[in-house]
């Protein structure tokens, strides 16, 4: 989850971080993350969360005046987690949201579902003029960008429906809509980051 602090109120930022909490009076003496200090974007990333469990979120900077909130929000975390593998053996974990499953990951598969390969493209000027299927990694540098990332896929590739593994297909535009309204829309949807 990524917060902005935007101002320090003249008195330098000492620490920054987000508490959460099962209860919705949540401070700095529940959980919490330290992100450095100063102004600016941060990320911070929370684990051990209970399934199944509402919790509540907001930000917080500390300096010498004391320790100031952002808003709280408020999320659910999950019990249906799994997994999945596609045909090179990559695995992927999945999560359902709503009334959806998606996996967690970007694709990182060479091979079509049924055993086929996709090419692997590595020249900029073919690819940008490619109209065939294929496939390429990050900066051509798969040790760095295949598990963060994924590979990158273009259209002719992904419209063959091969892509996925069996049972899975790329999201259409309704889902993605389905989505970004199970967490109220495109102007809140940043929930998912």
């Amino acid at each position: 989850m990524w917060r902005n602090i935007t101002s320090d109120e003249g008195k330098s930022i000492t620490a920054r971080g987000v508490c959460w909490s099962t209860n919705q009076d949540l401070t700095i003496a529940d959980n919490k993350t330290t992100n450095s200090s100063g102004v600016g974007i941060f990320v911070s990333y929370i684990i051990g969360l209970t399934p199944n469990t509402t919790y509540h979120l907001r930000a917080y900077a500390t300096n010498s005046n004391g320790t100031g909130y952002g808003s709280a929000i408020s999320f659910a975390t999950k019990s249906s987690i799994g997994t999945i593998t596609d045909i090179d053996g990559n695995y992927y974990t999945t999560v359902t949201i709503g009334t959806q499953v998606w996996m967690v990951e970007n694709l990182k598969t060479t091979k079509y579902n049924d055993g086929t390969g996709i090419p692997l493209v590595t020249d900029n000027t073919v690819w940008c003029n490619l109209s065939t299927p294929g496939y390429c990694w990050y900066n051509n540098d798969e040790t760095t960008y295949k598990n963060p990332y994924g590979a990158l896929y273009n259209w002719h590739t992904v419209h063959t429906g091969k892509l996925c593994p069996s049972g899975w297909h790329v999201p259409t535009d309704s889902e993605w809509i389905t989505l970004t309204s199970y967490f109220g829309g495109m102007n809140t949807a940043d929930k998912l980051k």
